[in-house]
C-alpha cells in the first residue's frame, strides 16, 4: 500500500499476503456455514469433544475478508458494519445476561452442554470480530485523523492477534481456561486460525502501509501484563469450579448410597416366621414411595408368600428372578438387578436380600426364603436425592453402559464432567455429574470480566481522550447557538391546553412545568397555582424520573433539535402519590427565545383493563379448545378399538353361517358398525381439522371396487327413504389412481348422506368422469345430485365458510350436514381440488368435486357383485401372526384359519424373530405397534437375513410418520384396522401367488 500520511482519502492498495489471509478467511467462513446448511458436524465441530465454530462466527469472517478486499469501494462500510452489529449485541447478552435473539437469528442451533448458549460465539470470539470490523471501518473512512486510526487500529490488531493465538496454545497444552472462560461459548480451532488469518491481513493491509508510524509498544507491554493477569482469573475461577464439582459429586453419591442401603437395612430387619411370612412390617418402608413392591419367597416351593402391597402379589417367577435366587442361595449375600415394569413401562432396581433362619449372616445358617424388593429409579432420584442436591447439575445414572437416569435429557458432557463409580445393593453404577448454566452463574464472579476490560480500556484511553476532547468543544459550540434559537408563546399554549379533552402539560427544556391545563388538574388532583414553575417529575413515579432527568441532560448537552412524537405507554403519579398508566405524546415547539415541549397526557387505565380481560379469556378459550380436542380424539379411538374387534368378528359369522335369515341380521349389524366407525372417523377428523394434523396418504387404488362397495354399504339405507342410489361412469373412464382410498370414500360417503338427509321418495345420483390433460396428472370429476328439497341461493353461498367463521364443534353435531360438508371440503382442499355445489330451492341439488390426481396404469380385476367372501385356500403354506393384543389375535387368526393354512401366532418382535430361526413360513402379518422391540424394527431385522419372505403390516391407525412409507421401511403390503375380509384375502392371494415380487 503506497499513500502517504496526509493522503486519507487516497485508496489503498493491498499486498497479496493480505489479500491471500482474506480469501482464506472467506473460504473458511463459507465451508463452515455449508456445514451448518448440511448439518456436516465434521466441518462445523471437527470433532465430537471439540467445540463447534458456530453460524454468525463464519459469516462474519467471511463477510470481513470481503469487507478486507473491497475496502476501497463506496459500499465498504457494509460488511464491517453487519460484523460489527452482530458482535456487539452478542457481547451485550453477555454483559447484560440477556438474549436479545442474534445468536439464532440465522440459523437455529440445538444446545449442549459444551454449548450452553446455543449459537453464540466466545464472547472472545466476539471481541476479535468488533474489534476487525472497527478497523475496517476506521480505514474506510475519512471522518478521523490518521493518528486515531492508527492509535487504535493497533490497539485493537494486538488483540486481535493475542486472544486467538492463546486459545491454540490451551488445545495444545490441554490449558481448557485459555480457551473457555466458564460458561461462555469456547472458541473453536477453526475461529482461532480464522481470526489469526483477517488479523494478519489487517496487520499488512493497513497499518504497515504508513510507514511513518510507530508500534505503541507501552500500551502492548501494559496490555500484555493486564491479559496474563486476566488469564490467572480466567484459570482461579475454573478451579474454584472443578473443586465446588468434586464437592457435589461426593455429596451426590454419598446421598445416594445412604439412602438405599438405610432403607434395605430396615427391610432386613423385618422378621419373618418359618414359613418366610413377615411378622412385623415397618411403616416407614412402607411409606417410601420409591419402593414399589416388597415380596417374600419361600425357600422351599421357591413361591411367592407374601406381598406389600397386597394387590400386587404375582406368583408368576421368571427365569431372571430364578437365576438371582440361585446366586443369592449360594453367596447368601443381596444381589440385584436392573428390570422393566410390564404395566408402567419403568425402569426399577430389583434387589434380592437373603432371609437367614437365625437372623444370621453366616455360610452355616439356613435360608428360610428370599425378600425381593422393587425399587424405581425414577422417584428414587427424584425423592430422596434431588431433594438434597444442587439443582444447578445434570446428573445421569448409568448401568453397564445403559443410562437410566438424567434430570435434564442432555446428552453431551464438557470439560467440566465428573464421573465416579458407586456400588449399589451389589451392583457397580456409574453417576455423571455435569454444570449447567444456572451452576456456573452461580458461582462465578465478575472479576476476569474487570480484568478483561481493564485491559481493554488501558490500551485505548489514550486515544478516546482525544477524539473525546474534540467532539466534546465541538458540541459545546452547537449548544451555545441552539440556546438562541427558541421563544415562548403563552397564548398560543394556553388555547390549545384549553380546547382538548386529553391533559395538556407544557415543559420548557429544563422540565420546569410551564402551562397545566384543566383536565390535567382534574387528571393529577394539583391546581395550576400549585405545580407551575415545578419540575416535572412531581409527575412521575421516582423510577421514570430519574430517567427522564438523564434524558433531558443528553438532549441538552447534545443540542438535539427533534423529539419523538409517537405515542408512548407510561406512569403517572398524582398528588395522593397514586400511580395510574397514562398514554403521552410529546411534542416539540420551537421559539426565537425558548425550546418548549408539550405533554398530550390520556388516562388509560381502563383500556388496560380491557386488554387484560380480554387476553385471560383468550387464553381460556384456547385451554378449552385444546382440552375439547384431546378428549374428542382419546374418547375416539377408545370407542374405535372395541368397535374394530366387533366389525371383525361379524365378518367371520358372515362367512360361517349357512342360515339365510341369520346372514341378514348379521349384515345389518355390519352396516351398523361402518355406520358407527364412520361417525366416530368424522368426530376424531372434525378435531384433526381445528388442529391442523389432517393428511393424506396416498396410494394406487381401484376407484371402481371402491365405490362399488360403497354403494353396497348405502343401498340399504336409501331404500328404507325410498331413495333410488344409481352409479354411472363415463365413456372415457379407466381405473387405476394414485389417492387416499379412505379419504376418496369419506367425500362420496358424506356427499351420499347429505344428500339422504333431504331426499325422501327420490333418487341420488352418482357419476365419475375423467377432465383430460396433457400429462399423467388428470382430474377426477365427481357429481352427487338429489331430488331433494334443495337449499335457497343465500344458503348456497354461505354453505362453505365454515371454517372462517370459526364455528364450533357443538353446532356441528347439533347440525349434521354442517360436519359432513365441512369434513368434505377439508378433505378436498388437502387434495388441492375444488368443490361447487348449484341448488334449486324444492327441485335438489347438485354438488361437484374436482380431484386432481395422477392416473396410474395398473389393471384391475372386474368387481365382484356378490357380497358374501369367499376364502381362498392356502393348504400347503404356513402363515406367522404377530399381534399382541390379545382379542385381535383372536379375531385374526379365525381370518387365517378360514383358507386352510397353518397359522401360528406369536406375540412380540422378539418373539417372531425367534420362531423364524427355528422354522420357516410363507408369509407374515405383524402389527407395527408392538411392545419392546417394534412391528418396524422386526421387519428391517428379518429383511437382514430374508429380502424375498413377504411381510404384510398390520396398522393399528393411519399414522403418518411412521408406517405411510412402508415400502420402504421393508414391508410388501399393509391392511389398516378395521380388517377388512375380502382385502384380507386379497392381500394374501396377491402376496402368495408364484409371480409375487421379490423385495431387493
Amino acid at each position: 500500500m503506497n499513500i502517504k500520511n496526509n493522503e486519507s482519502n487516497a485508496s489503498i492498495t493491498l499486498s497479496l499476503l493480505s489479500k491471500t489471509f482474506a480469501i482464506f478467511s472467506i473460504t473458511l467462513g463459507l465451508i463452515v456455514l455449508l456445514g451448518w446448511y448440511f448439518n456436516q458436524a465434521v466441518i462445523t465441530q471437527l470433532h465430537s469433544s471439540l467445540a463447534p465454530m458456530h453460524y454468525n462466527t463464519a459469516l462474519c469472517l467471511s463477510l470481513l475478508g470481503v469487507g478486507i478486499l473491497s475496502v476501497n469501494y463506496k459500499w465498504s462500510f457494509i460488511l464491517p458494519s453487519l460484523v460489527f452489529f452482530i458482535s456487539f449485541i452478542t457481547l451485550m447478552q453477555f454483559i447484560l445476561d440477556f438474549n436479545l435473539g442474534v445468536d439464532q437469528f440465522f440459523l437455529a442451533q440445538k444446545g449442549n452442554l459444551y454449548n450452553l448458549l446455543p449459537g453464540r460465539m466466545s464472547p472472545i470470539t466476539a471481541i476479535c470480530l468488533l474489534f476487525s470490523s472497527i478497523i475496517i471501518l476506521l480505514f474506510s473512512s475519512s471522518a478521523f485523523p490518521i493518528e486515531i486510526k492508527l492509535t487504535l487500529s493497533q490497539t485493537c490488531t494486538f488483540f486481535i492477534l493475542s486472544l486467538p493465538v492463546i486459545s491454540l496454545l490451551g488445545y495444545v497444552f490441554n490449558l481448557n481456561f485459555t480457551f473457555a472462560w466458564s460458561y461462555f461459548s469456547p472458541m473453536a480451532i477453526h475461529t482461532a486460525l480464522g481470526i489469526i488469518c483477517i488479523g494478519i491481513s489487517l496487520k499488512f493491509s493497513f497499518i504497515n502501509h504508513y510507514k511513518d508510524s510507530k508500534p505503541l509498544f507501552e500500551i502492548f507491554i501494559v496490555s500484555g501484563v493486564l491479559l496474563a493477569i486476566w488469564l490467572v482469573g480466567v484459570y482461579q475461577e475454573n478451579t474454584k469450579i472443578k473443586a465446588e464439582l468434586n464437592k457435589e459429586m461426593h455429596l451426590v453419591g454419598t446421598q445416594i448410597k445412604q439412602q438405599l442401603d438405610t432403607q434395605l437395612q430396615h427391610i432386613k430387619s423385618i422378621k419373618t416366621n418359618s414359613n418366610n411370612i413377615p411378622t412385623n412390617t415397618n411403616k416407614l418402608i412402607l411409606n417410601t414411595p420409591w419402593i414399589t413392591r416388597i415380596q417374600w419367597f419361600n425357600i422351599n416351593s421357591a413361591s411367592n408368600v407374601f406381598s406389600l402391597p397386597k394387590a400386587n402379589t404375582q406368583n408368576f417367577l421368571s427365569s431372571e428372578l430364578l437365576e438371582l435366587f440361585e446366586h443369592v442361595e449360594k453367596t447368601k449375600a443381596l444381589s440385584s438387578s436392573v428390570i422393566t415394569e410390564t404395566k408402567s413401562n419403568n425402569k426399577s432396581i430389583l434387589v434380592i436380600i437373603p432371609n437367614l433362619l437365625n437372623g444370621d449372616s453366616s455360610k452355616d445358617d439356613p435360608l428360610k426364603g428370599f425378600t425381593v424388593v422393587y425399587i424405581n429409579i425414577d422417584l428414587f432420584f427424584k425423592q430422596l436425592v434431588l431433594n438434597n442436591t444442587s439443582h444447578f447439575l445434570s446428573i445421569k445414572l448409568n448401568h453397564n453402559y445403559q443410562e437410566f437416569y438424567n434430570n435434564t435429557q442432555l446428552k453431551n458432557e464438557n470439560y467440566f464432567s465428573l464421573k465416579q463409580n458407586i456400588q449399589l445393593a451389589g451392583s457397580t453404577w456409574s453417576i455423571i455429574i455435569t454444570p449447567n448454566l444456572s451452576f456456573f452463574k452461580n458461582i462465578t464472579t465478575f472479576l476476569p470480566a474487570w480484568l478483561f476490560t481493564s485491559a481493554f480500556f488501558a490500551t485505548l484511553l489514550s486515544a478516546f481522550i482525544s477524539q473525546y476532547w474534540y467532539l466534546l468543544q465541538q458540541k459545546s459550540h452547537e449548544l451555545s447557538k441552539l440556546k438562541e434559537r427558541f421563544s415562548d408563546d403563552k397564548k398560543t399554549n394556553n388555547a390549545i391546553a384549553e380546547n382538548i379533552n386529553d391533559a395538556i402539560v407544557i415543559i420548557d427544556n429544563k422540565s420546569i412545568i410551564q402551562s397545566f391545563s384543566n383536565k390535567a388538574e382534574s387528571l393529577f388532583g394539583y391546581t395550576k397555582e400549585e405545580i407551575v414553575g415545578r419540575s416535572v417529575n412531581l409527575l412521575m413515579p421516582t423510577k421514570l424520573s430519574l430517567a427522564h432527568d438523564k434524558h433531558v441532560q443528553g438532549f441538552n448537552a447534545n443540542k438535539k433539535t427533534s423529539i419523538i412524537t409517537k405515542r408512548k405507554s407510561l406512569k403517572g403519579l398524582t398528588k395522593s402519590q397514586q400511580e395510574f398508566p397514562i398514554e403521552i405524546t410529546l411534542v416539540e415547539v420551537l421559539s426565537a427565545k425558548k425550546q418548549l415541549f408539550i405533554g398530550i397526557i390520556k388516562d388509560i387505565s381502563q383500556q388496560q383493563h380491557n386488554e387484560v380481560q380480554l387476553d385471560k379469556a383468550k387464553c381460556e378459550t384456547e385451554s378449552i379448545k385444546l382440552a375439547k380436542s384431546k378428549f374428542i380424539e382419546y374418547m375416539g379411538h377408545e370407542i374405535k378399538s372395541p368397535m374394530n374387534s366387533i366389525y371383525g368378528v361379524l365378518q367371520l359369522l358372515q362367512h360361517e353361517s349357512d342360515s339365510h335369515i341369520n346372514k341378514d341380521l348379521i349384515e345389518k349389524a355390519i352396516f351398523s358398525s361402518k355406520s358407527l366407525l364412520c361417525s366416530i372417523n368424522d368426530i376424531i377428523d372434525f378435531s384433526k381439522i381445528e388442529d391442523d394434523k389432517l393428511f393424506i396418504e396416498e396410494s394406487v387404488i381401484s376407484l371402481k371396487q371402491l365405490l362399488h362397495r360403497l354403494m353396497l354399504d348405502m343401498t340399504p339405507i336409501a331404500e328404507q327413504k325410498n331413495v333410488l342410489l344409481s352409479l354411472t361412469y363415463s365413456s372415457n373412464f379407466t381405473d387405476g389412481w394414485l389417492a387416499d382410498p379412505v379419504r376418496i370414500r369419506q367425500i362420496v360417503l358424506n356427499l351420499i348422506i347429505n344428500s339422504l338427509k333431504f331426499t325422501q321418495d327420490g333418487k341420488i345420483d352418482i357419476h365419475i368422469d375423467i377432465i383430460n390433460s396433457k400429462t399423467n396428472r388428470k382430474s377426477l370429476k365427481i357429481s352427487v345430485s338429489d331430488t331433494g328439497i334443495g337449499m335457497h341461493k343465500d344458503k348456497v353461498s354461505s354453505l362453505f365458510n365454515h371454517i372462517d367463521q370459526g364455528t364450533k364443534l357443538t353446532t356441528y353435531l347439533c347440525d349434521g350436514s354442517d360436519l359432513d360438508l365441512l369434513i368434505v371440503e377439508k378433505m378436498i382442499q388437502l387434495m388441492d381440488g375444488s368443490i361447487s355445489v348449484g341448488s334449486i330451492e324444492g327441485e335438489g341439488s347438485c354438488f361437484l368435486v374436482i380431484l386432481p390426481l395422477i392416473k396410474e396404469d395398473k389393471n384391475f380385476s372386474e368387481i365382484q357383485l356378490h357380497t358374501e367372501e369367499v376364502a381362498p385356500h392356502f393348504n400347503d403354506k404356513v402363515i406367522l401372526l404377530v399381534e399382541s393384543d390379545k382379542i385381535s389375535k383372536v379375531i385374526i387368526k379365525a381370518m387365517l384359519e378360514a383358507t386352510n393354512a397353518d397359522v401360528d401366532v406369536v406375540s412380540s418382535g422378539e418373539e417372531a424373530l425367534s420362531y423364524l430361526n427355528k422354522k420357516q413360513v410363507d408369509i407374515i402379518l405383524m402389527n407395527t405397534r408392538l411392545p419392546n422391540l417394534n412391528g418396524i424394527e422386526t421387519c428391517r431385522q428379518i429383511r437382514e437375513i430374508n429380502k424375498i419372505l413377504p411381510i404384510i403390516a398390520i396398522s393399528e391407525n393411519k399414522i403418518k410418520d411412521d408406517i405411510s412409507n412402508f415400502q420402504h421401511l421393508g414391508f410388501n403390503a399393509r391392511i389398516n384396522k378395521p380388517i377388512e375380509l375380502h382385502y384380507l384375502y386379497q392381500i394374501l392371494t396377491e402376496q402368495l401367488r408364484p409371480t409375487s415380487k421379490l423385495l431387493l
